[in-house]
């Protein structure tokens, strides 16, 4: 019959209730038994002195013999025959464990102020023990689960304590048993869930601009981040410090050794606008004291620079070669960054290269209507990306390119030929190139309508609207201003002149009239001065003076205007009528227009002396 020295501990006895033990002692016999205790066995043999208090009997065992074994002898008689048998029941009380109450608090790091930390109860167990070699220790949340050893915490090297005292000491309790015995003893344990440094949930990403070099590596100044760490809290016992990972973060190694000069190690840590990994940063804030701390992460992202490109940016001159003109500069954003979509970036523009550097408050107002000072010059545009406010300078290069310098032509005029009196002709509109070219080279000539569709011409197309080409027949009677565009070979400037078309009226060939004159001599025979004639045959003829009159025999000698054959005044006619023909030609051109027409010499009338001796009355003479 064993018990554990739970009563006056270290005293070795304990009170046994030895009724609990007749059942086994008599075993399975139906007969009732009478079952008496003694101390002796001649004392069990002869029915003497038999144990009273046989509920509540202390074993009688001290001194050296403490934790021995005590026999005592039971009588088992039938009270019916008087026999009986005698058996030993020994008795023994075992020693409790002797556990050690930990001399310190167990203390953790509540590291989200929810009074909650993480305990490793193990830590304990050898203090615990106490030396003991044979004892397991277990741990509970109250006093009456250990003495019951029951819902056991399971998992006591990673222990989460539940806040159900006030205040951040806790007390759990250690069960020590014997793992022989069974025998226990229970000791109580403080633990504390010490709270961490205040530290925000989280921070926000640090961000640097790349170099113009676009490696994806910028220097950071991490303790950039100090102040939102620290917040407002009392920082005399608190240490900070930064991490490349969080392993080193929670074991406190390896701290970043200059924290406000740190280059990323992750090249592609690159921001906003592209894609890439982030590197992340642990801070890490530490009471000295207590050694709690709290570690939150952060990236660090290097965003890229943009990278426009130099762009020239050329216009002709618009102030008759002043080498000036009005630059929209915000046509070019394009052309600036030409492998980015345009609607990410802001674009500043100024004339000097240190304030665009400078972002100084004084761009370039009139950026859609400027004039340039000097030819070249250079404009500095600070492009700066949207999201992430990193910015470069470049240059726009503005320059003023010289535009052709025609010669305005005089009218190109032909002759009212074909359908005399119409008004209408075919000009040869490249009769006038070399005249409008005025020998400047590297120039092609195009023709249009109108000026305006003539200035909004494509050179490079044929088929532009008003565009007409040689020979071009005039739209509108006699005369028709046409323009021509004067674009360079080697430029994207032009000049535009106009082309008067004139169509030289004619006479009429039916409509020229004889010319007449009498024969005094009644001959048959007259000297006719055939200039004379040249007002009536011109007659009618718009920019007479143009023309000039020259006669001939017949009309071949006439169409030809052949050397040697051209009639002479004064011309003495060979007959009467007698056909002359007349060659109308253009003084300055090539037009001419041969006619016939009639000299006439005409008798000259005999009068004979009648003589009339009635002078009142009226004679007609024919």
């Amino acid at each position: 019959y064993i018990l554990c020295d739970e009563n006056n501990t270290g005293d070795g006895k304990e009170e046994f209730d030895l009724r609990t033990i007749e059942a086994e002692i008599t075993g399975a016999t139906t007969i009732p038994m009478e079952v008496t205790f003694y101390e002796t066995l001649t004392e069990a043999e002869t029915k003497t002195n038999f144990i009273v208090n046989e509920s509540n009997y202390v074993n009688n065992i001290s001194g050296t013999t403490l934790y021995a074994n005590q026999s005592l002898y039971a009588r088992v008689e039938n009270p019916t025959t008087g026999c009986f048998t005698i058996s030993v029941a020994d008795l023994r009380v075992n020693p409790l464990p002797t556990p050690s109450t930990p001399a310190e608090k167990l203390v953790s790091c509540d590291t989200d102020a929810d009074g909650i930390a993480t305990f490793d109860l193990e830590s304990l167990t050898e203090e615990i023990k106490n030396n003991a070699t044979d004892v397991t220790i277990t741990y509970y949340e109250t006093r009456i689960e250990a003495e019951t050893a029951s819902n056991v915490i399971a998992t006591p090297s990673a222990y989460n304590n539940k806040p159900i005292q006030t205040g951040p000491t806790i007390t759990i309790y250690a069960r020590a048993t014997h793992n022989t015995t069974d025998c226990w003893q229970v000791v109580e344990v403080i633990i504390e869930a010490s709270p961490a440094p205040d530290a925000p949930t989280e921070l926000e990403d640090l961000e640097e601009c790349d170099d113009i070099t676009n490696d994806q590596l910028a220097i950071f100044d991490l303790t950039s981040q100090n102040t939102v760490m620290l917040g407002t809290q009392n920082v005399t016992n608190l240490t900070l410090n930064y991490y490349e990972s969080q392993s080193d973060a929670q074991a406190k190694t390896n701290p970043i050794a200059d924290p406000a000069n740190y280059e990323n190690k992750i090249k592609g840590a690159v921001g906003k606008d592209q894609t890439g990994t982030k590197e992340t940063i642990w801070a890490n804030i530490e009471n000295s004291i207590t050694g709690c701390s709290r570690a939150v992460s952060f990236n660090i992202v290097v965003n890229a620079l943009p990278v426009p490109e130099v762009v020239q940016y050329n216009l002709c001159d618009e102030d008759e070669n002043l080498e000036t003109t009005t630059f929209d500069l915000t046509s070019q954003i394009s052309n600036l960054m030409p492998n980015n979509p345009v609607q990410g970036f802001d674009f500043k523009y100024y004339e000097t290269e240190a304030d665009a550097i400078a972002d100084a408050s004084n761009p370039i107002t009139d950026a859609l209507a400027y004039r340039n000072t000097s030819n070249p010059q250079e404009i500095y545009v600070r492009v700066s990306n949207h999201d992430t406010g990193c910015s470069t300078v470049t240059s726009l290069v503005l320059k003023v390119l010289p535009n052709p310098s025609p010669k305005a032509p005089t009218p190109l005029e032909e002759c009212d030929k074909n359908a005399t009196g119409d008004g209408v002709e075919a000009f040869d509109l490249t009769q006038k190139t070399d005249e409008i070219k005025n020998g400047e080279p590297d120039v092609s000539l195009s023709y249009y309508l109108s000026e305006n569709e003539a200035k909004n011409a494509d050179p490079s197309s044929t088929t532009n609207a008003g565009q007409i080409t040689s020979p071009y027949t005039n739209a509108t009677r006699d005369e028709q201003r046409i323009y021509v565009r004067v674009d360079s070979d080697l430029t994207i400037c032009f000049t535009i002149v106009p082309l008067d078309l004139k169509v030289l009226t004619l006479p009429d060939p039916s409509n020229i009239p004889d010319y007449v004159e009498c024969s005094l001599n009644n001959t048959g025979k007259f000297a006719f001065d055939l200039n004379q004639h040249s007002p009536e045959i011109l007659s009618g003829v718009v920019d007479a003076a143009k023309f000039e009159v020259t006669f001939y025999g017949n009309q071949t000698d006439a169409d030809n205007g052949q050397i040697g054959t051209q009639l002479n005044s004064p011309y003495v006619n060979q007959s009467s009528p007698e056909q002359i023909w007349a060659r109308i030609t253009q003084k300055d051109g090539e037009c001419f227009l041969s006619a016939p027409f009639n000299i006439v010499v005409n008798p000259v009338m005999t009068l004979s002396l009648i003589h009339i001796s009635e002078p009142t009355r009226r004679y007609a003479i024919s």
